[in-house]
């Protein structure tokens, strides 16, 4: 019986630890490039799963694992309408709104509202690991 006790106050201990080490996820409140208001809180106060998705121009190897989230996001919504919602942001800020539109609209992803701006600010926010992120 105190094996038991011991390994749900260790497995208590260990969620505790794991869950509090995610951080909160960065707010944002902006226009998307077609200058529609956007707000990651409220998506997420509305129960909707949000991707971000950040790429780099010259990087070949992007838009293969995006449009995988986007073939998982498609079966998602197709029984559960609007539960996921993307958007693409540039790793930097070094591509215009017309770049990101471009490039979703390039590489087939619809799910994803292209976005200008912070990329980079949200990338050092998160702690970019590399490309795709």
């Amino acid at each position: 019986m105190k094996t038991i006790y011991s390994l749900l106050f260790i497995s208590l201990i260990s969620f505790s630890f794991s869950a509090s080490s995610f951080a909160q996820a960065m707010d944002f409140q902006a226009n998307d490039c077609n200058g529609n208001p956007q707000h990651l809180f409220a998506d997420l106060d509305a129960g909707q799963a949000v991707v971000l998705f950040f790429y780099m121009p010259s990087c070949g190897t992007c838009p293969p694992p995006a449009q995988k989230i986007q073939a998982m996001a498609d079966k998602i919504n197709q029984n559960c309408p609007g539960m996921v919602k993307g958007y693409a942001y540039s790793y930097q800020n070094s591509t215009t709104c017309n770049y990101t539109a471009s490039w979703v609209t390039s590489n087939n992803l619809p799910l994803y509202t292209p976005m200008g701006g912070n990329g980079a600010e949200q990338v050092a926010f998160y702690g970019g690991f590399g490309m795709p992120t």
